[in-house]
């Protein structure tokens, strides 16, 4: 076992090596430019192998800026970094910078109020690097708008921008259109649910004759980690089913940006509107095999979702861009094909679920300097675009016409586009945590107390989940009131 995890770091040091051949030298002018040794903190929750190769490359190159510059690595998943981070944000402590996503997941540390009613600001406003580095109007469409609370503000730089909702199959004929997921005649919930424990190990590959299309088709689902379900069900399945406009009133009551008012709903009219994506994800083990993976100690489960479509153990999942880098990271995977998803009734204009990894400055940052200097670094179109290239996204800066990522970024762009900001921007820190809960019961289903073998009744599931998220949406009233300043004084 000692040589395979050898040969692992291997090929993971070859593959950083191989991104700082992509990147292309600049001049970096970088006020402060130290020559002392500094380790710097940076948490993510990059754990695939493509990831790592990725912030390898963007650290190895700060360090030729700054010879003297080590980093201390603290990955974890996604949700146990956030944990992490409030924890230390919380204590007045922070590491010199970390991964968030753009809108909410930033924005709830930019300023915090106390239940005394005192504000406090827990990371630093780096409008003047915007400035001093021409971002302001250089992003692509949208990222800008959800960087500050109010006009002006900038509490992060953002790296890149993900699209979300995908679907990935060996073969065009395998990856399901939303029509297929949820056929919209005579839905209803219906009764077999549960889902399948994790394979562990992993199957192997199969021969060509297991690709071949069955009566059933097999998702691959990562029921392991609840943020897949969360962006399986509420950003995948939800805006392909209800729409563009009933998605942004669902998680944007009564914000400026909506146009859509709070009084509209009531209890009934929400249940209405979010219903029928909540019985597609029910139903999901009706229509479908399950293959239910888990993440493994070189692998976090979307990427072992991929590896069972790829070795034919499952017809498609649904993952976000970032599968792209990773499919070139492992050769035997290719080819896996993509599909996306349209705005209901409008096979033109298609949905773009997006998030953007963004990196702010902490107010307590051990190293204020060298942290601002690799933001400053990171806002170049330079490292953006050899970044997206190991990670399969694109560059938050606007690249030139003919160059890389121009044709991906005017399809973001056009009037054509649904761009919907995922929910990790939508979300508030108070944001119910029983939304995870009760999303994996819908899927999963959920055994009643003292009869494991029986599952719950999937109607009772069903008002569970609709009676949770409504709680949530005066959670989400409040924040949107706080985000455009009607709570201020």
């Amino acid at each position: 076992m000692r040589w395979r995890k050898r040969a692992a770091a291997l090929l993971r040091e070859d593959a950083a090596r191989a991104y700082l051949r992509w990147l292309p030298a600049f001049g970096l002018a970088l006020a402060g430019c130290t020559q002392g040794s500094v380790e710097l903190t940076m948490r993510t929750w990059w754990q695939a192998a493509s990831e790592e190769a990725a912030l390898r490359g963007i650290q190895n190159q700060f360090k030729q800026s700054h010879p003297g510059a080590t980093f201390r690595d603290e990955r974890a998943s996604n949700m146990t970094t956030r944990y992490d981070v409030a924890q230390e944000l919380m204590n007045n402590s922070a590491p010199d910078t970390f991964e968030v996503n753009l809108g909410a997941d930033l924005l709830r540390w930019a300023r915090l109020k106390t239940n005394d009613g005192i504000e406090s600001k827990k990371l630093v406003d780096v409008a003047g690097l915007f400035q001093e580095e021409h971002l302001e109007g250089n992003l692509v469409s949208d990222i800008g708008d959800h960087l500050g609370k109010t006009s002006g503000e900038r509490f992060g730089v953002p790296l890149d921008v993900h699209r979300v909702n995908l679907v990935f199959s060996k073969k065009a004929a395998d990856a399901p259109s939303i029509d297929q997921l949820c056929p919209q005649a005579g839905d209803k919930p219906l009764a077999r649910i549960g889902c399948p424990d994790p394979l562990d190990p992993p199957p192997p590959p199969q021969d060509a004759a297991h690709c071949a299309a069955g009566d059933r088709k097999r998702l691959a689902l990562g029921v392991s980690e609840d943020w897949l379900i969360v962006e399986l069900v509420l950003e995948s399945i939800l805006p392909a089913v209800v729409g563009a406009n009933t998605y942004n009133a669902l998680f944007q009551p009564g914000g400026t940006q909506t146009g859509l008012h709070e009084a509209n709903w009531n209890r009934d009219s929400y249940e209405s509107a979010i219903l029928p994506a909540l019985i597609c994800a029910q139903t999901l083990m009706d229509r479908f095999d399950i293959v239910s993976v888990a993440k493994r100690e070189t692998m976090p489960a979307w990427g072992a979702a991929l590896e069972a479509v790829a070795t034919c153990n499952a017809d498609f999942t649904i993952a976000g861009d970032w599968a792209e880098g990773e499919i070139l990271y492992q050769p035997n995977w290719q080819p896996l094909v993509q599909r996306e998803f349209f705005e209901p009734g409008a096979p033109s204009s298609p949905i773009f679920v997006y998030t953007s990894d963004v990196f702010p400055l902490p107010v307590q940052a051990e190293h204020p300097v060298e942290a601002e200097d690799l933001l400053r670094m990171l806002a170049s179109s330079s490292v953006q675009t050899a970044f997206s290239r190991a990670k399969g996204s694109m560059p938050a800066i606007r690249v030139p016409n003919g160059s890389d990522y121009f044709g991906r970024q005017q399809a973001f762009s056009s009037d054509s586009t649904r761009r919907l900001l995922a929910t990790s921007g939508l979300l508030p820190r108070n944001y119910p945590d029983q939304v995870n809960q009760t999303l994996r019961d819908l899927i999963c289903g959920r055994a009643k107390a003292g009869d494991a073998a029986k599952p719950e009744d999937p109607a009772v599931i069903m008002k569970s989940a609709v009676d949770v998220l409504w709680t949530g949406f005066a959670v989400l009233k409040a924040w949107q009131r706080e985000l455009h300043g009607e709570l201020q004084q």
